[in-house]
């Protein structure tokens, strides 16, 4: 074995379903961990997300590094031998649901209307904000 060859670094997964708070996660461990973050790009040099940003200078070095995934944990889990430990992210399903309606309306993957109209089928109670 070459013992001049980098090691890989330990890898602490930030694992969430989408819209369950992991990018304001790595915001916060970025900058306990890392020092000040102050940018997106910034961030993902720091945190990098494992199905955008991840690179080969990420797994090389001393230390461990965090990486965001929403994948689901399975034998065939990519980096899985280098894993030190995770962290999973666990949001009201209800405040997900609230966030991606949220998003998807502000980057119009969905029409305004079409949500009105299928929110009538769900109990008021959740709903409130949507009439």
């Amino acid at each position: 074995r070459d013992t001049h060859a980098p090691s890989m670094t330990k890898i602490v997964w930030l694992a969430s379903y989408p819209r369950s708070g992991n990018t304001w996660m790595r915001f916060l461990i970025g900058n306990l961990y890392y020092g000040k973050i102050e940018s997106s790009a910034q961030l993902a040099m720091q945190v990098p997300d494992i199905h955008r940003q991840i690179t080969a200078r990420h797994l090389m070095g001393p230390e461990r590094i965090f990486i965001k995934t929403h994948w689901a944990w399975q034998p065939e889990f990519p980096l899985r031998e280098n894993t030190e430990s995770v962290v999973y992210l666990i949001r009201n399903p209800l405040d997900v649901m609230a966030s991606a309606l949220s998003y998807s309306l502000r980057v119009r993957q969905v029409r305004e209307e079409c949500v009105r109209r299928r929110a009538r089928a769900v109990p008021s109670a959740l709903c409130e904000d949507l009439r």
